[in-house]
């Protein structure tokens, strides 16, 4: 039997090591591709929809209680995809993640708000604070910050929001 790519032979070696039928070889082939579609996929359109609601960069990431952090919110792409943000919000949270679960370990704590942005003069939001004390206490792997945004037109008003994660550091 030839092999004609690594996938084939990776395919071969962790699913079908019993089997010998090049037909249901080929199915499994195909659908192993076909979940790997779907995940880049999903990859692409996550992509997208962080894009909508412009991006948040936190710094310097690793931060515990008391530390001082600067926290960006940048409206530009949201304003290239007719999202023109009215306020910002930015939102923490502590999540820890076993086995590929996702659990939140706090409730979100408001950070900053701005509640007058004018992104289209400036899409730039910058919040330099220092964290709680109380941070320090919090039993979380990770920190999760988040801009939530309001934007609309005439009729709606819509809300969105993009993430960054950082690592806990105590």
């Amino acid at each position: 039997m030839e092999y004609k790519s690594t996938f084939d032979l990776i395919t071969l070696l962790l699913i079908l090591p019993h089997t010998h039928n090049q037909q249901l070889q080929f199915t499994i082939t195909m659908r192993v591709f076909a979940v790997f579609s779907a995940l880049a996929a999903a990859g692409f359109a996550t992509a997208q929809e962080a894009a909508r609601f412009g991006s948040v960069n936190v710094s310097p990431c690793g931060f515990t209680g008391g530390d001082a952090i600067t926290i960006t919110y940048n409206a530009t792409t949201a304003i290239q995809h007719d999202n023109v943000p009215q306020s910002v919000g930015l939102w923490i949270q502590g999540i820890n993640v076993t086995d590929g679960i996702r659990t939140t370990t706090t409730p979100f704590f408001r950070l900053a708000h701005n509640d007058s942005l004018n992104a289209q003069a400036d899409p730039i939001f910058t919040a330099q604070l220092t964290l709680p004390e109380i941070f320090a206490t919090f039993t979380t792997q990770s920190w999760q910050v988040t801009s939530f945004i309001i934007y609309g037109n005439d009729v709606l008003t819509e809300f969105g929001g993009t993430t960054d994660t950082c690592p806990q550091t105590n």
